[in-house]
């Protein structure tokens, strides 16, 4: 899946919308609070085990999704980046459930 850069999304009613509502409810399923009141995807149940390689204006993530856990590709990506405001990228989920996110930051 290529992933929209955040001023394509804004500009976009229909588009920010639907990616606004899909991060609104990963966050009500997902998202979990710490002592200090720090709101958190518990990002190794969600994702299991990753790598984060970081490149010129970019983030590549790697890994295999658990066993019982249900994820799109625009949820992994708003997982792996904290939400969706980025510059782009890609998001991949192959049958195997191992992933590659890439995340364009610059």
């Amino acid at each position: 899946m290529k992933l929209k850069d955040i001023f394509e999304v804004e500009k976009n009613d229909e588009l920010h919308k639907q990616y606004t509502d899909t991060y609104e409810k990963l966050k009500e399923r997902y998202r979990k609070t710490n002592e200090n009141g720090y709101n958190f995807f518990p990002k190794k149940e969600l994702i299991g085990d990753y790598t984060c390689e970081s490149g010129y204006a970019r983030n590549t993530y790697r890994g295999r999704i658990p066993e019982g856990v249900e994820l799109n590709e625009l949820e992994l990506s708003m997982i792996c980046d904290d939400g969706f405001s980025h510059f782009g990228g890609s998001s991949s989920i192959y049958k195997d459930g191992t992933y590659t996110v890439v995340i364009y930051i610059d």
